[in-house]
């Protein structure tokens, strides 16, 4: 493209939404929440007006990333095509292992844990060290903690949000 043609024309949508997907790092998976309301067609997407999806969270679709729009699995289980500026892409939040048993002592009475995936079992916390956890008659330490297990009463990883 000519750079002096830049200057005159806007950018197009797929070009600009190209740039939100890049700067956004959005790939299919990607969870996101609608932020506005948006009319038919607005500035180029290829969207039919929504006025009733303002909050609503969705995840981008494994095709969901078009020309002129993005796919989007919402949480209500349908799949909608919604404009990049109608989105906001939802961080979620990063956790690391807890550094010693100082650190996990707020979670020992009581603690249950679960793995993040496979088999649901719960397993009580009944020993911790500067090195990890033991739970019945295994030892995880905390990089394993953080990685595969999630503590049962919040749902989250079992470790340090950061």
């Amino acid at each position: 493209m000519n750079s002096a043609y830049a200057l005159f024309y806007p950018a197009s949508y797929e070009y600009l939404q190209a740039q939100w997907v890049k700067e956004n790092n959005v790939k299919a998976g990607t969870k996101v929440r609608v932020t506005r309301t948006f009319t038919e067609d607005e500035d180029g997407s290829c969207c039919w007006e929504h006025d009733d999806l303002v909050g609503m969270t969705g995840v981008v679709g494994d095709y969901g990333i078009a020309h002129h729009s993005l796919g989007i699995d919402m949480s209500d289980g349908s799949f909608i095509a919604i404009p990049y500026f109608a989105l906001e892409v939802i961080k979620e939040p990063t956790y690391r292992p807890f550094a010693n048993a100082e650190e996990f002592a707020s979670h020992r009475d009581g603690c249950w844990i679960s793995r993040k995936e496979g088999v649901y079992q719960r397993m009580l916390v009944i020993e911790y060290s500067n090195a990890g956890i033991r739970v019945g008659g295994s030892f995880i330490i905390y990089r394993e903690l953080v990685r595969d297990y999630i503590f049962v009463d919040t749902g989250e990883p079992a470790g340090v949000k950061i």
